[in-house]
């Protein structure tokens, strides 16, 4: 279970890159797979997250076209990807290019085409400035509707727009001096593709408290068709962006009881139906504490040790996710 900043957990690239952690299953078995999983197993030095790799590539590879992350899903696993693969990396970052160049043939399989970008070009240091970028691009409209509603925000969320800021400054000095170089080309293109040129510092106050929000990993997820994994996308998206005919339905329900009660709160009141509920009620109490003693009494001589039990039973309790 991940947790992250609460207002940071509501701009896209976080949701998304939460999902990717969750990650999903193969739709089909067929041959490609097989070669594709070669070919990762073939670099050791990632084996300790091969698991999460493989389920974040399945998940992005079959989601549904009406899901909202579908058009950037691409670009949004690269940079998920190469994060977990330099995390493990560390230093010896050398096979970073070969390894991240394994996406280009996922994407070529699934689309017929290869990334828009050369990936192989790109370092593991220009990698962590380019993955900033992106991700400010992503999310900088919704940044940008949040300070414009309110200047709230919390400390973390106020230093990640201003270092992304900060991020996206430098490579565009960088890049009007080296507009040749690998990373550049492609900085410059994600400029044009998201027309995100001259954006303005967006910031916030930071003295909102601090707030986690807790990501529940969902494991096992069923990818048995795009219908089911279109449906699980709205689920999720719900979270974030609430959902109005739910509460319609919910009001639907209580209307109707909400008369119920006040009909028979009435015939409670003013007629002869209280006496006789009360009576009533009071018979069934009279006989319920009956029952109770002749149980309490029958277990009175086990109770030293079912308490014992009980003692036990409250050291063991354990969590499980949904």
């Amino acid at each position: 279970m991940t947790s992250i900043d609460s207002d940071l957990s509501m701009l896209p690239s976080f949701r998304f890159y939460n999902i990717l952690n969750d990650g999903g299953h193969k739709l089909y078995e067929e041959n490609f797979w097989i070669g594709f999983e070669t070919s990762l197993h073939f670099y050791t030095e990632i084996s300790a997250i091969f698991d999460k790799l493989k389920k974040g590539i399945y998940y992005a590879s079959y989601i549904g076209s009406t899901n909202f992350f579908f058009k950037e899903r691409w670009n949004y696993l690269y940079f998920w990807m190469g994060e977990k693969v330099l995390d493990v990396l560390r230093d010896d970052n050398s096979k970073f290019s070969l390894i991240m160049y394994i996406l280009n043939t996922v994407k070529k399989h699934f689309e017929n085409k290869n990334y828009d970008f050369e990936i192989y070009d790109v370092t593991a240091h220009n990698f962590k400035n380019l993955k900033i970028v992106y991700d400010y691009f992503q999310n900088y409209e919704y940044i940008k509707g949040h300070v414009t509603a309110s200047l709230d925000c919390t400390a973390k969320y106020k230093d990640y727009i201003e270092e992304a800021f900060d991020s996206y400054e430098k490579l565009i000095e960088q890049c009007e001096t080296q507009s040749t170089e690998d990373f550049c080309v492609i900085f410059n293109g994600f400029l044009e593709t998201y027309n995100k040129k001259n954006l303005s510092k967006l910031t916030c106050n930071g003295l909102k408290p601090p707030q986690e929000y807790v990501q529940v990993p969902t494991d096992g997820l069923d990818f048995q068709s795009e219908t089911e994994a279109t449906l699980h996308d709205s689920e999720r998206d719900t979270v974030y962006s609430g959902n109005s005919s739910t509460g319609s339905n919910i009001m639907t329900f209580v209307y109707p009881l909400l008369a119920i009660f006040i009909i028979s709160f009435i015939l409670y009141k003013f007629t002869s139906l209280g006496s006789f509920l009360h009576l009533h009620l009071k018979r069934r109490k009279h006989n319920i504490k009956n029952k109770l003693d002749q149980e309490y009494e029958h277990y009175s001589d086990n109770f030293e040790i079912d308490n014992i039990h009980l003692n036990d039973t409250d050291h063991h309790i354990s969590y499980h996710s949904i």
